[in-house]
């Protein structure tokens, strides 16, 4: 009885695999570049904010941040 219903389920599962189909993935529209460009530059903008306005933090948010900034740099550095 086992053995016919595993039959039964394997055959379901090939008419399954029949009825699906591949899609090709969406193509980027080709001025994508130009929207991350826009992009790139308005993180930039940001972080030269949050870099030139001090918060008044104590020492040790201040030795984070610094941190924060300074693993920034190097992230963007290895793109």
């Amino acid at each position: 009885m086992t053995k016919l219903l595993e039959a039964e389920k394997a055959e379901r599962e090939r008419e399954q695999d029949l009825q699906r189909e591949s899609k090709k993935g969406a193509e980027l529209a080709p001025d994508y570049k130009i929207f991350f460009k826009e992009y790139q530059k308005i993180k930039q903008r940001e972080t030269d904010l949050l870099k030139t306005v001090a918060p008044s933090l104590n020492s040790f948010y201040k030795i984070k941040v610094g941190d924060y900034f300074k693993f920034l740099n190097s992230v963007n550095n290895e793109q």
